[in-house]
């Protein structure tokens, strides 16, 4: 197969989306070549066969109609690679606003294409990739809420090569938020847990180590706040706001805590979550996209939204966390939501539409 990839950003080091450098690896193991048409170039070093463009989007879009001018000229730079590396299918990975603003040269070229979306929420684009494309692929059914005989649920794309059981450390009283330092994380929420727990027998030796960086300007202004309230409460001791930390880094986090908390309410199934699972780590969440995977574990699902009643369901997981069956929590992920059958499941779905 020869594919067009198009998405976001190609970096190594992104704080959110290095996901994506990988994925475009791993589909290139399996393909004759790969071209990806990019937002960003960052740290990324190609395999042989596969071959980067970038769109000029950041000098474009801060022009007046700047959005209408990029899609043009984007079309013309699409056709043109389609045509020079003989695309025969394109994988639109997560941007779905160009599944349909490059559908002209889609059309034009007879590229069938298979958009991934994985969020809870459903507006406008999301409606025009649906119509522009062959077919969707989601996480689960709740991350790509449409009804649709154009979507089917493969599963997330976790490295459970990465994020692995390895031994873990002695001393393990730390709690681990993962994500974008933002208010739809939830993190304000995350600190009146923390209060809470201080007036919890048990709850004194836990600490709250928060890793993510504050991407827009107001997610500067959220993290200022939060750190304004961790002097003003107190709290500086028992929560650490940690900031980017490199993929790569994480699993290390991970074997000094005994737990995954996820407060967020996206409305789809948090890798960061199914990331935590693979390394064997226990989850506290309160996304319901979770309700299928984690049916045997009622206990690891927020019940009750008040911060003392997720205190106190804290420190029971605390009291038991060196009864864990890490890997029975592995198991939840190996097979279903690895990287492995994320990239089998797409090329699946890819030889599909290419047959039609």
């Amino acid at each position: 197969m020869r594919l067009l990839v198009v998405n976001f950003e190609m970096d190594r080091r992104s704080p959110t989306m290095a996901w994506s450098q990988q994925i475009v690896d791993r589909l290139a193991a399996s393909c004759e070549s790969v071209t990806v048409l990019t937002q960003r170039l960052g740290h990324y070093d190609p395999p042989p066969n596969v071959h980067v463009a970038v769109m000029p989007f950041a000098r474009l879009m801060a022009l007046p109609f700047g959005t209408a001018v990029l899609d043009r000229l984007v079309n013309r730079q699409a056709h043109r690679l389609a045509i020079r590396h003989r695309a025969d299918a394109c994988f639109v990975h997560m941007a779905i606003h160009w599944a349909h603003a490059l559908a002209p040269t889609f059309r034009r070229l007879g590229l069938p294409v298979l958009v991934w979306y994985a969020h809870g929420s459903v507006g406008p684009e999301l409606h025009r990739a649906h119509e522009a494309a062959a077919r969707i692929v989601t996480s689960t059914k709740e991350g790509c809420r449409l009804v649709s005989d154009k979507i089917r649920v493969i599963g997330q794309g976790v490295d459970c090569d990465l994020f692995d059981l390895r031994p873990l450390a002695a001393e393990r009283n730390d709690v681990l938020a993962v994500g974008r330092l933002s208010p739809r994380k939830r993190v304000d929420r995350l600190l009146d847990v923390m209060a809470a727990l201080r007036d919890l027998r048990g709850g004194s030796a836990i600490q709250l180590r928060v890793v993510g960086a504050a991407l827009t300007r107001e997610d500067r202004r959220y993290e200022t706040a939060l750190r304004r309230r961790l002097r003003r409460e107190g709290l500086e001791n028992r929560v650490e706001l940690l900031g980017f930390v490199p993929q790569a880094g994480i699993p290390a986090l991970y074997r000094r805590a005994f737990l995954h908390l996820n407060l967020s309410r996206t409305g789809s199934m948090d890798k960061t979550v199914v990331e935590a699972l693979a390394g064997g780590c226990p989850v506290l969440t309160s996304n319901d996209a979770f309700a299928d995977l984690l049916a045997a574990y009622p206990e690891y699902r927020v019940q009750d939204d008040r911060p003392r009643a997720i205190a106190q369901r804290i420190v029971e997981i605390h009291a038991a966390r060196d009864r864990v069956d890490r890997a029975a929590l592995r198991a939840l992920v190996v097979g279903r939501h690895d990287v492995h059958s994320y990239v089998r499941k797409v090329l699946a779905n890819l030889d599909e539409i290419r047959a039609r």
